[in-house]
């Protein structure tokens, strides 16, 4: 279900335990997240991975956001630190650069977190999602 409320509103909900905000986020910025991934690390299975973890870790970090900056660049921090501390310095380095995701690694997305699982249930667009919570 999309909604209008910001995304400061939506991690606000999240923080106080709204699955359904959470899953918003998840829609909002899942593709974001995963590009940030994908061009850090330059291998799109390895991408995948640190999306969901990166979401693991929104999940357990988002009471944490004040609003002192935007969400986005917030997000984007969290990101880029969970991508860091995968791979050791050095790799991270080295395999900084950009890679274009496979139509695949796109469309998918699951994200099992708590008491609920988001699903993005995909068929032919990649903008459009359904969400299954469990």
């Amino acid at each position: 279900m999309k909604t209008n409320l910001p995304d400061n509103e939506l991690a606000r909900l999240a923080a106080a335990g709204d699955a359904t905000a959470f899953c918003e986020i998840h829609d909002r910025h899942r593709l974001r997240i995963y590009s940030i991934a994908l061009r850090m690390t330059g291998n799109a299975a390895d991408a995948e991975d640190l999306t969901q973890e990166s979401f693991l870790r929104l999940l357990l970090r988002i009471g944490s956001f004040r609003g002192e900056a935007s969400f986005t660049t917030w997000l984007h921090r969290l990101v880029v630190n969970e991508v860091k501390m995968h791979f050791p310095r050095s790799d991270v380095r080295m395999a900084l650069r950009y890679t274009h995701a496979t139509a695949e690694a796109k469309r998918r997305a699951i994200l099992t977190v708590g008491d609920f699982q988001c699903v993005q249930l995909s068929a032919d667009h990649d903008e459009e999602f359904r969400y299954m919570l469990v």
